[in-house]
């Protein structure tokens, strides 16, 4: 049995070389109203430059509307991180979870937050056993501590305050030694009909196997469904020839034993964050992120049920290692410091 919570803590530190790390909120408000996206991140570079912790915030008013992105980049000096749970505190941040606050500038902009997460779900994890957490491969790893929470507080965007009750969020986490070459992750906990109790949480990603040569796409999902897990996780079902990464457009179809996927996510470009990542070594890669993806899903149980879901709140984002043309793009031109 995996035991999930060894990895819902920080897990890089200062002194650390060669390490990535993302722990992230995202939320969306009742009906189609407004959505926000917080990343408490740390990069730990390969080189002799210093690390750094970067924090992101982002807000979308509401679908079609070009999102606002504030980041700042602090020396990881002052920093402190729990030993045991979740804990994530400086530069006026903080991050457990049951809470999160802070407050950024940048750009003449500024995003600040004062959020209770309440009702949290048991975590999802993306791979099945911990050998794949603990060793070299793959080297990015990925687990969502919360696929579905509530959000309550207050959120304020350029100094006009916004009450945050009844958004629906959840709280993730990903690290590693480098990002992927390319990936498509969503994830979805909102959906059309609102007594549907599905949350659903996946990737397509290319990986680097050597300086030249990539790995074929390789996919993999969780979920859960009324209280039945839904996995599509081990390791001899990753190459999922029918899965498929056109963006704006995202294929997920997996199968393992009876239980089978076939989910179709699509963006509109304009509802896009585009964000700039570094990877710990210097190099950078592109990701376009939207809380307002539509999706559609055939789903067949274990137990053989079969039934459809449609969402126009999903989670998409794209990861390239090259920018797309015609969508903002936030964040350090140059290795943050």
């Amino acid at each position: 049995m995996l035991d999930v919570s060894r990895y819902d803590r920080v897990i890089g530190r200062p002194g650390q070389r060669g390490l990535y790390e993302s722990h992230y909120l995202k939320a969306n408000a009742p009906g189609h109203g407004g959505a926000l996206w917080l990343k408490y991140c740390l990069l730990l570079p390969t080189a002799e430059l210093p690390p750094v912790a970067e924090l992101w915030a982002v807000v979308w008013e509401g679908p079609g509307q070009q999102p606002l992105v504030v980041k700042q980049s602090h020396p990881l000096e002052g920093f402190r991180f729990g030993e045991g749970a979740l804990a994530f505190d400086g530069a006026g941040v903080h991050l457990d979870p049951a809470h999160a606050t802070g407050s950024l500038t940048s750009a003449d902009h500024s995003i600040a937050w004062d959020l209770t997460l309440g009702c949290p779900e048991p975590a999802l994890a993306h791979y099945h056993h911990a050998r794949l957490y603990d060793g070299g491969f793959p080297k990015k790893k990925i687990l969502t501590p919360s696929p579905r929470l509530s959000m309550s507080g207050w959120l304020e965007v350029d100094g006009r305050r916004l009450d945050v009750e009844g958004w629906t969020g959840l709280r993730g986490h990903n690290w590693g030694r480098e990002h992927a070459y390319a990936y498509a992750y969503g994830s979805c906990n909102r959906w059309d009909d609102p007594t549907e109790d599905l949350v659903l949480d996946g990737f397509t990603a290319r990986i680097r196997l050597g300086r030249r040569l990539l790995s074929p796409w390789l996919s993999a999902a969780v979920g859960r469904r009324g209280g039945t897990e839904l996995e599509w996780n081990r390791p001899l079902g990753w190459l999922a020839r029918g899965s498929s990464v056109d963006f704006p457009r995202w294929r997920l179809r997996l199968v393992q034993g009876v239980a089978r996927l076939d989910a179709s996510w699509e963006a509109t470009p304009a509802d896009l964050a585009g964000l700039r990542y570094f990877h710990p070594d210097g190099r950078l890669s592109y990701c376009y992120n939207t809380k307002y993806a539509r999706l559609d899903v055939q789903l067949t149980a274990p137990d053989g049920r079969q039934s459809r879901h449609a969402s126009r709140a999903a989670e998409l984002e794209f990861l390239f290692p090259d920018p797309l043309p015609g969508i903002p793009l936030h964040g350090n031109l140059g290795f943050p410091r």
